[in-house]
């Protein structure tokens, strides 16, 4: 089996034409596109937490959020994920456990789109080869979102 991403949560071109000096998005942006899913996520918890003007000044915010069990703040971290080789059985269980994927068949591979609280779902509850590369995929790009996961799953 092989999992690639696709896609993920990136910044709004047309954000970064904005005059942003009066905006709490002005952290977001200045973080680049790289850093700008997990920018938006600290953002979302920080909001929770009346906390705004101390972005990016814990770097455990967001993984301390999690281990609490305010998965939530993940939510608005989505992406795409292409793989080949699936057994519909795995599609289903993954399905199953976590209602919030969406998933298109195609003649070689499968589309999996889904939110990050959604791929903790899966790879908390499916027990399957397509959780498990999911699992290393998300660890790599993502450690601060599942890197307790991976270290549960050795």
């Amino acid at each position: 089996m092989r999992v690639t991403l696709l896609a993920a949560t990136q910044v709004n071109p047309d954000l970064l034409t904005q005059d942003l000096a009066a905006s709490d998005v002005r952290y977001l942006v200045a973080q680049g596109t790289q850093a700008f899913g997990l920018a938006l996520i600290e953002y979302a918890g920080r909001v929770c937490y009346r906390s705004t003007d101390k972005m990016g000044t814990a770097p455990g915010f967001i993984s301390a959020r999690v281990r609490e069990g305010h998965e939530d703040i993940i939510e608005h971290l989505q992406m795409v994920f292409e793989a080949w080789e699936v057994p519909d059985a795995e599609i289903l269980r993954a399905y199953q456990v976590a209602h919030g994927l969406r998933f298109t068949r195609r003649p070689q591979s499968v589309i999996l789109s889904m939110n990050a609280r959604t791929l903790r779902d899966i790879i908390k509850h499916s027990d399957s080869e397509l959780a498990r590369q999911l699992l290393i995929l998300a660890a790599q790009t993502w450690p601060m979102l599942y890197a307790d996961l991976a270290g549960e799953k050795a």
